[in-house]
Parts: C-alpha cells; sequence; structure tokens
C-alpha cells in the first residue's frame, strides 16, 4: 500500500476475514496504511474458498495452487466465478 502510495497508484485490497491473531494484525497494519490512493478494502466473509464453494487447502503455502485446481477441475460453480469477477471489478472502478 504503501509503495502505491509512493507511486501515486490507486489500489483496493481483497481479502480473507480469518479469525485469528495474525489476522488482527494484518486488518490492523492495512488500517493503519490506507492512504488517498487506496479505494476500496474489502473482506471475504470467511475466506475465498468459502466464498466459491471449494474445500480449503490442507496448508496454506497450498491455498494458490488448490484455487487453480479447483477451478482447472471444474468444481468452482460459474455462479461463483461471475459473482468474483463482480466483486473484483468492483474493486478497481
Amino acid at each position: 500500500m504503501n509503495l502505491f502510495k509512493f507511486f501515486g497508484i490507486n489500489h483496493s485490497v481483497l481479502m480473507d476475514s480469518d479469525e485469528n491473531e495474525t489476522q488482527e494484525i494484518v486488518n490492523d497494519f492495512i488500517e493503519t496504511n490506507k492512504n488517498e490512493y487506496t479505494k476500496k478494502v474489502v473482506l471475504f466473509e470467511k475466506d475465498l474458498e468459502s466464498f466459491l464453494g471449494i474445500e480449503t487447502a490442507k496448508r496454506k503455502d497450498l491455498k494458490p495452487l488448490n484455487i487453480m485446481y479447483q477451478y482447472n477441475k471444474e468444481h468452482i460453480p460459474n455462479e461463483k466465478i461471475i459473482e468474483l469477477k463482480k466483486v473484483i471489478e468492483d474493486l478497481i472502478q
């Protein structure tokens, strides 16, 4: 966020709203570092996997791979892809 501010780049934040101590630190950091270029901060109700209706990876480092795998295997309902697209479009408007 600070790098975007330095370069004068508009940006938004889309993230999970996990309930744990680490997430509280991240939330505080984002709140503290919002600036005039931060347009929106949006949190999924729980996490991206729940939003998409897919199972969560066993390890956090496998999260991106799991989501791509689920997408490639067509395990994510098309209406959820459309809904995610709308969320992202709203972030960049």
